[in-house]
Formats: C-alpha cells, sequence, structure tokens
C-alpha cells in the first residue's frame, strides 16, 4: 500500500505540479494540517482508513495553496495573472469561460482543500 506521503506526490502530479525533495517538510506539514481538520470534522483521534483519499486531497491542496500565497506556483507552472482579453491591433484574444487557467487551478485547489461535508458524514461521531 501506498503511504500518505506518496499518495500526496501522485495527487500533485496529476494535477501538473512535480514535488522535489525540497518539498518533503511543506507535504509532512500540509498532511499534519489536513489530519487535524478531518480529526475535527468527525471528532475522532485519527483519519480513517475510508477518508485516506479525501485526506492525500486535502494535503495536496493545502500544499499547493501554500505555494500560491508565497508565489512559488505561479513560477514553477508559468502561470500568468487573470486576464480577461487582450487586443492587438486586429488581433483579439479571450480567455475561455472558465477563465484562465490560474483561476481554473485555484478552483481545483479549493475543490481540494473542501470536500464538502458529505465526505465527512459517515464517519462523523458525536460528542457529548
Amino acid at each position: 500500500m501506498v503511504n500518505m506521503y506518496d499518495r500526496v506526490k501522485l495527487r500533485l502530479e496529476a494535477i501538473g505540479f512535480t514535488a522535489g525533495g525540497e518539498d518533503r517538510e511543506a507535504i509532512k506539514m500540509s498532511l499534519e494540517r489536513a489530519a487535524g481538520r478531518i480529526c475535527l470534522e468527525t471528532n475522532l483521534e485519527s483519519v480513517p482508513v475510508g477518508l485516506f483519499s479525501v485526506w492525500a486531497d486535502m494535503a495536496a491542496g493545502l500544499f499547493l495553496r501554500e505555494k500560491e500565497a508565497s508565489g512559488e506556483l505561479t513560477d514553477i507552472l508559468g502561470l500568468s495573472p487573470d486576464v480577461r482579453s487582450i487586443t492587438e491591433g486586429d488581433v483579439s484574444v479571450v480567455f475561455p469561460e472558465g477563465g484562465s487557467r490560474e483561476a481554473r487551478l485555484r478552483r481545483v485547489i479549493d475543490g481540494l482543500i473542501s470536500p464538502g461535508e458529505a465526505a465527512f458524514a459517515a464517519y462523523r461521531r458525536m460528542t457529548w
């Protein structure tokens, strides 16, 4: 079975980001933060096996959010700032309805970090 660190690396690669050795500690911290959030959402002391894929997704999203906040993600993926349209002489370029690549990536990151209440519902434990 793949360990959680490797799961996060695979998830990042699926999005188009290749994590290097210098990212190891940041990924580990993201795994800890994601586990903490899952435990808070479920009122459990550890992450249940059924939520491992959610855990990996959340950790990947948290890692990418940190990279984006520091400006490193833009440099690595070659993203450009959001632009609605560009006109130069007779040539006009308009981004598709989904927005720029950066805007779509932000939506992916948000989706990874916030899987929705249904993901935790089966594992939530009541506390008194």
